[in-house]
């Protein structure tokens, strides 16, 4: 119930002196005059005039003449009731049932038990069209690809975007979920999967134990970038060195190096070979793409476009992470590794994985605190 300044015969809905609506209001339940509010700036409901709600934009509620107002859902809701009664106080004097359902229908965070199910979960997000947080940890019920794009289809038909939605505990979403994602427009997403894959990260555990020669995967953000019957294939993300591109270029003086590239920062992308690779978000680079938007490119070829984009203006330096060497893993070593719970396999958002989207020192901890 929301309490208004401008008294209890106004709320229920009587001009101002109004006695006789009061005295109605005051003989039945003493919360009734108190719940039905105007919104901000309304007088009475003589000013409140019925209106089509069509849209956001910039944050607000628009109605049908194109004027904004910045009124909460379960105002939106009461107010609708109101406008349209006609005069007749009888709609106004709803059961404690009613109110419930305005308030459900008004409800911005919904929390979803382990054990609903889907139809019961798709009906909760249809009948409540002012979402905005949704939490769907552990929930058995949207624990897969499919249940997923129904709740992405649901939420790109409405106005109102969705600004949160939680998936910690999932093991079943693959690369349809994070295509699903995208298409909804959220950011900064990530969640756990079962599911070692082309584009997935795996994220090493806190208590992982890494052997003398691999220290560089403590705390560490590997992008998969092949997975085949010869083994798995990536790349670490957040691994700085002290080595600069000018030193690279100094060692192989035969490299299309770019003056411009000398001072780009090289990351130590694994322990096994010294190829090097640059990560990108470039289409009209292009090269290998991982998944939507995430290129990956190799060989002198590819270096000297990358130079000439950045000579042209078309790419800064800082978009380019430049990554020596690799990580592999052959046969089922690391199904094994798996097993004893060393690596968090995780699909997310692209800004994770692009250079220059955030600090490299932050990803780990990140992506942690989102995956678990």
């Amino acid at each position: 119930a929301r309490t208004r300044a401008h008294g209890d015969a106004m709320a229920v809905g009587g001009a101002a002196g109004g006695d006789g609506v009061a005295a109605a209001a005051a003989e039945r339940a003493p919360w009734v005059p108190r719940v039905v509010g105007y919104g901000h700036g309304k007088d009475g409901p003589e000013k409140l005039q019925p209106r089509s709600l069509v849209g956001r934009s910039g944050g607000k509620l628009v109605d049908g003449s194109g004027a904004d107002t910045d009124i909460d859902p379960f105002e939106v809701c009461l107010e609708v009731v109101v406008a349209f009664a006609g005069g007749d106080l009888a709609p106004l004097l709803w059961t404690a049932a009613s109110w419930r359902r305005a308030a459900l229908r008004g409800s911005r965070r919904l929390r979803v038990l382990s054990k609903a199910s889907r139809q019961v979960i798709l009906d909760a997000l249809r009948s409540r069209p002012f979402l905005r947080c949704i939490d769907l940890c552990s929930c058995e019920a949207m624990n897969s690809d499919a249940a997923l794009a129904e709740l992405v289809d649901i939420f790109r038909r409405r106005s109102v975007q969705l600004d949160s939605l939680r998936l910690t505990g999932t093991t079943a979403l693959g690369v349809r979920s994070r295509q699903s994602l995208r298409r909804l427009g959220l950011t900064c997403w990530a969640f756990p999967t079962s599911q070692v894959e082309q584009g997935c990260v795996l994220l090493s555990r806190p208590n992982f134990v890494a052997q003398e020669s691999q220290p560089h995967l403590v705390r560490s953000v590997v992008l998969v970038v092949r997975r085949d019957a010869g083994g798995i294939l990536g790349l670490a993300l957040n691994k700085p060195t002290v080595l600069e591109m000018a030193r690279l270029s100094a060692e192989s003086p035969t490299a299309p190096w770019s003056p411009q590239l000398d001072e780009c920062p090289v990351f130590c992308g694994g322990d096994q070979g010294r190829e090097l690779t640059l990560l990108h978000g470039n289409k009209e680079l292009g090269g290998t793409e991982l998944v939507d938007g995430v290129f990956l490119a190799q060989g002198d070829r590819e270096f000297a476009r990358a130079a000439d984009f950045v000579r042209w203006g078309k790419m800064r330096p800082e978009d380019c992470r430049w990554l020596l060497g690799s990580c592999h893993w052959s046969g089922d070593e690391l199904r094994h590794e798996l097993a004893f719970g060393m690596w968090q396999p995780a699909h997310c958002d692209n800004r994770y994985l692009l250079p220059h989207s955030g600090s490299f020192d932050d990803l780990w901890s990140d992506l942690h605190t989102l995956t678990s």
